[in-house]
């Protein structure tokens, strides 16, 4: 996974999300749960950790790329705005190696027609343009990571991993077919690094050949 998403560099991105799916498992009434509920519980932590660290990694590309704001009052004055902020984002959308099939134009003009919805013109409309920069690109690339997981299925790559006998992590009941219970080996967090192994995790690293980022009209 770090290896298609930088930002993703020494956070234990999947580790992180079963001990946050273990934590959840583990708080219900009677300790038990559906294949069903753990595949849910995959896919909202997966999109929920990955927005954590994403948006936070815009943040710091919008700090350090995007030149906006300084002049704000005179752009808006001269409609010369959208002429500044295009490389501003165009910097970003590199720097952030996603591929954005629709072009950076598009993502310029949402950006504009937020702005222009919210901003009355006072001392704040730098920030709030940075603001709004910042929230759509990281819903691009939230876009560029749900699409790429589920067209992996990525969560149920894990999930198959979790259940399997082999990996310790849980027993299957008596009650059914699909339900099953951690075992104390998954509550202690004592999660195997070949959870994670498996064809379909390992090919989100082609990532690395798609990102290409695609920054026409």
């Amino acid at each position: 996974m770090k290896k298609s998403f930088s930002e993703f560099e020494k956070k234990h991105f999947c580790h992180n999300v079963l001990n946050e799916t273990i934590k959840s498992l583990s708080n219900q009434d009677d300790g038990k749960f559906e294949s069903s509920k753990l595949l849910e519980l995959l896919e909202s932590n997966l999109k929920q950790s990955a927005r954590e660290i994403i948006e936070a990694k815009v943040k710091e590309v919008v700090n350090e790329r995007c030149n906006i704001g300084k002049n704000m009052g005179k752009e808006l004055r001269d409609d010369t705005l959208k002429a500044k902020l295009s490389p501003s984002v165009r910097k970003c959308v590199k720097k952030l190696e996603f591929n954005k099939q629709e072009g950076v134009n598009k993502i310029v003009d949402s950006i504009l027609h937020s702005f222009n919805s919210k901003n009355n013109n006072n001392n704040d409309s730098g920030e709030l343009l940075k603001e709004i920069v910042t929230g759509k690109l990281t819903e691009a690339k939230m876009k560029c990571f749900s699409n790429k997981i589920q067209e992996l299925q990525l969560a149920l790559s894990i999930r198959d991993k979790f259940l399997s006998p082999d990996q310790g992590m849980c027993n299957q009941t008596q009650g059914g077919v699909n339900e099953y219970q951690l075992t104390e080996k998954a509550k202690k967090g004592h999660i195997p690094n070949s959870s994670m192994s498996s064809p379909n995790i390992a090919s989100i690293h082609s990532l690395n050949s798609q990102k290409a980022v695609r920054i026409g009209s």
